[in-house]
């Protein structure tokens, strides 16, 4: 893999994480989490989903408000998956769906860092998990979907990168299902590859809008679509109370005393998105020029890219998507991880501003467990999305604009290496390109 991916030495010598101290911090979390789970009857927002799928079971419907809970806002075919769950004990299923979306992740990061080309050096997973866990706490301990969600957007990722487009296809209509702005990232990739993966993309969307109409009665399932559709349209959650509002950009600007007219905002919001896109798509005929000057190898320019589009597209989810939440920036997770870990001279100028965004997120995520701090943590969140943002497109335009090297100067691909320690204790040869 290029640079951008590979760790950056100083930095972990400098976490000095070991394989023994992620695991001994992850395995005390969990076990906080499955006690707290257990013993109180504190679920987080699992009840909502639960109560979904014995709405579906029970043929109930599936949107109206139901009192101690919030209003269920997912597709009819995610209430549908969810009516095998209802069938569990409350607890025991609270605690089965945290630990398998933790491994769900678990195992789709594993593959995203194998795409990198990191998955050798222990000491780097060691250490990616440990920046990883401030981020991630708040979805596990909640049970939140975001870690199935987050699993499927690498594992898509992934697929496309193997050119297996169907799983990919799969893996961002689900993402779609879930919540709408994952298609952001899809979208990036269609425009990238319409002729391969645009079609596939929206016949599997198509199929999980159908699902449902073969799993129950079908005036029961338009029912709850229309209910759905009715829910969704009451869902502007711009100018609510601080504390509910989304964690974005106008949630800064009413902070100030400035309140963004609605369509100003969505001006900025698809300004960007669409600047956004043209950057990544940027990125990614620089990357066709390097593989045809025969500079850079097919895989890790097409990994390049895919790194470059997750990373930004997860920023713009946050920063200025629909209902973004405390919780859902753990979304930034991996690919916050990986910046602060790289190898790269354009990267190491704003190696500063990312330990200081880093270093904000992990503050929200302690303030979140205070009593009165999710109030401070609603300000740090956007904030902090912002800054991260601004890193990321300049390190993308970096990347857009780089000079390509003459295919001669290959040779220095092969010479410009590292040794770094693999898992068995046994040196091993990484490239720097």
């Amino acid at each position: 893999m290029n640079a951008e991916c590979l760790p950056n030495r100083r930095g972990l010598s400098t976490l000095r994480v070991t394989p023994q101290l992620s695991w001994t911090v992850w395995v005390i979390f969990l076990s906080v989490v499955i006690v707290g789970v257990l013993a109180t009857r504190r679920q987080g927002v699992f009840p909502i989903f639960d109560h979904a799928g014995r709405c579906w079971l029970n043929g109930d419907r599936l949107y109206q408000l139901t009192p101690g809970l919030d209003q269920f806002l997912y597709a009819p075919v995610i209430a549908a998956f969810f009516a095998p769950i209802s069938l569990l004990p409350d607890r025991v299923a609270g605690v089965l769906w945290r630990l398998s979306g933790l491994a769900f992740f678990g195992f789709a990061f594993f593959r995203y860092l194998r795409m990198l080309r990191l998955e050798s050096n222990i000491q780097t997973t060691s250490a990616l998990w440990l920046l990883m866990l401030p981020l991630l706490g708040g979805s596990i301990h909640n049970g939140q979907t975001n870690l199935f969600l987050l699993g499927f957007l690498l594992t898509g990722v992934v697929a496309v990168s193997e050119k297996r487009y169907w799983v990919a296809a799969l893996c961002f209509g689900v993402t779609g299902l879930l919540k709408i702005y994952p298609l952001f990232l899809a979208g990036i990739l269609a425009l990238r590859s319409p002729r391969i993966f645009a079609y596939r993309l929206a016949i599997v969307v198509l199929a999980g809008l159908t699902l449902p109409f073969l799993l129950h009665r079908p005036d029961y399932t338009l029912g709850a679509y229309l209910d759905w559709f009715d829910a969704l349209s009451l869902q502007d959650r711009t100018f609510w109370t601080l504390e509910r509002a989304p964690r974005d950009f106008a949630l800064l600007a009413r902070l100030t005393g400035d309140l963004l007219a609605m369509p100003l905002y969505r001006i900025i919001q698809i300004g960007l998105a669409l600047a956004i896109t043209f950057l990544c798509l940027l990125v990614g005929r620089r990357q066709d020029a390097n593989i045809a000057s025969g500079d850079r190898p097919l895989e890790s320019q097409r990994a390049s890219f895919l790194h470059v589009a997750f990373t930004l597209s997860c920023c713009w989810m946050l920063t200025l998507g629909p209902a973004a939440e405390s919780s859902t920036f753990c979304l930034l997770a991996p690919s916050l991880a990986l910046c602060l870990l790289c190898d790269e001279p354009a990267r190491r100028r704003c190696q500063a501003l990312s330990w200081f965004t880093y270093s904000l997120f992990v503050l929200a995520a302690v303030a979140c467990w205070l009593p009165t701090g999710k109030h401070f943590a609603g300000v740090i969140h956007p904030l902090a999305g912002l800054l991260f943002l601004a890193t990321r497109i300049a390190w993308a335009f970096d990347l857009a604009t780089r000079r390509i090297e003459p295919a001669s100067n290959s040779k220095q691909i092969v010479l410009n290496t590292r040794i770094k320690i693999g898992r068995e204790g046994k040196p091993c040869v990484a490239a720097s390109f």
